[in-house]
């Protein structure tokens, strides 16, 4: 018969201590998005805020609201050199906007102006809701945003998951988009059919780049898929 051991208690602990699965430790990444319209873009990545994506727990700050392409990248200039000075620089910054009926010559020179100051753009050609889209289906020909909402309102309405008796209507401001697009939609194949428009072009004519979306690239940051970026910040770690 096998005898018992009786561990001591130093040995217990040592046991103990092998059996425990380190803890991950998360940094906090601070993210300032920089958005042209006042509520439908920030309230969409609202739903990112606090989250903790497993590499890092998104920590936003927004700015802008009700301004033009040209002043949303200025702003973002501004906000990124300001943290700069008080020597508490944000991890990344993002500018958002759509070129809509923006000038092209104004369009094109509004993002090289953000490349060449180190912000990020997440601009939408023709508009936001093109991301939105993206989440039910691929779309390489030009539509314009009313075109966007009719088509979202009819695979809303269409999807064997929306039980509601009144028809689905978009609402531009909706706080509830990041919920509607993921729970009817994919925000896999989202990213996909972004990333696939973005491989047409190559060159720096942005405002003839219609449909395209860069949105996704900041998604991918705030879920923790962007590999590249999220090395950048576990070196903070």
């Amino acid at each position: 018969m096998a005898k018992k051991i009786q561990l001591t208690d130093e040995l217990s602990d040592k046991f103990s201590k092998k059996s425990r699965k380190p803890t991950p430790r998360c940094v906090e990444c601070r993210i300032l998005i920089v958005c042209e319209g006042e509520k439908t873009e920030p309230n969409y990545f609202k739903s990112f805020n606090k989250r903790n994506n497993g590499v890092f727990v998104v920590d936003l700050d927004f700015a802008g609201g009700g301004i033009n392409t040209i002043q949303v990248v200025d702003e973002a200039i501004r906000l990124k050199e300001k943290s700069e000075k008080k020597d508490q620089p944000y991890d990344i910054v993002w500018a958002v906007f759509d070129r809509d009926s923006f000038k092209a010559d104004k369009f094109n020179a509004a993002i090289a102006k953000a490349n060449a100051h180190g912000v990020k753009c997440a601009w939408s050609n023709e508009a936001f809701e093109l991301w939105y889209l993206l989440h039910f289906e691929y779309r390489n020909t030009p539509m314009s945003r009313k075109d966007y909402q009719g088509r979202i309102e009819q695979h809303i309405n269409a999807s064997p998951l929306f039980k509601k008796k009144k028809a689905y209507q978009y609402k531009k401001n909706d706080k509830a988009h990041y919920d509607e697009m993921c729970k009817y939609g994919n925000i896999n194949n989202a990213l996909d059919n972004a990333e696939k428009l973005d491989a047409l072009y190559d060159n720096t004519r942005y405002a003839t780049h219609n449909p395209r979306t860069l949105v996704y690239k900041l998604v991918c940051q705030l879920l923790g898929r962007d590999k590249d970026f999220n090395k950048t910040i576990q070196e903070k770690i």
